[in-house]
């Protein structure tokens, strides 16, 4: 072959390989750039998200007590404001279990308790829990997030009855609960107990009505 057209074919090579590497130069950058793109625009919501929660100032959780299992059946958010609600509402919670534990002692002075019940779930894989808890100045707010199993989980076949008590120092104003939105869809059929406005008031060393009544002797 003469020069010239090796010559030419060579040209054309080049042209043909600095064509493919300036095109995988541009896929790289569009992958990285839609990549980038994934991971802000969560953040962003999440970012959101907390500015929306962070408002008002952060009451620091105290004693927890929570579990899967508990004589609670039906979904329920309470606030606690004194020793015989609270000796009511520990006897209801352990009302499946021998010996009963003692409950804790509180100093209702100076503290309150919040309680939330998920209800009783067909299997295990569920869970609730208060996240947080904001003094808006007009109100308290207690965030509250509820674990679902995702679809196709391996989860325990028995009934659960998850809850989270927690006590936080004491609160004379209004005290409602916000559920925060799952990070994924629970599973078919399954639906999130809707958390509404619930205002501050002493709840009575009474039954609780919808709960299970204690396992007799």
């Amino acid at each position: 072959m003469p020069p010239g057209q090796r010559a030419g074919a060579s040209g054309v090579v080049n042209s043909a390989a600095f064509f493919l590497q300036e095109t995988i130069m541009k896929m790289r950058s569009i992958v990285l750039l839609v990549a980038a793109i994934a991971v802000l625009i969560p953040a962003t919501v999440l970012a959101a998200d907390d500015a929306e929660a962070g408002k008002g100032t952060d009451i620091p959780i105290g004693q927890r007590w929570s579990g899967g299992y508990c004589g609670i059946r039906q979904a329920d958010e309470l606030i606690i404001q004194d020793a015989d609600a609270w000796e009511t509402l520990w006897s209801r919670v352990h009302s499946t279990r021998f010996p009963k534990p003692e409950p804790p002692a509180i100093d209702f002075q100076k503290q309150t308790v919040l309680a939330v019940f998920m209800g009783t779930r067909n299997t295990g894989g569920y869970g609730i829990r208060i996240e947080s808890v904001v003094d808006t100045g007009e109100e308290t707010i207690a965030r509250v997030k509820q674990r679902f199993p995702p679809p196709g989980a391996m989860v325990t076949m028995a009934l659960t009855q998850p809850y989270d008590i927690v006590t936080i120092a004491k609160q004379d104003q209004p005290v409602k609960f916000e559920q925060i939105k799952p990070k994924f869809p629970a599973n078919p059929g399954a639906r999130p107990f809707p958390i509404k406005p619930f205002p501050g008031r002493p709840i009575p060393g009474r039954p609780i009505p919808g709960v299970a009544a204690p396992v007799p002797l």
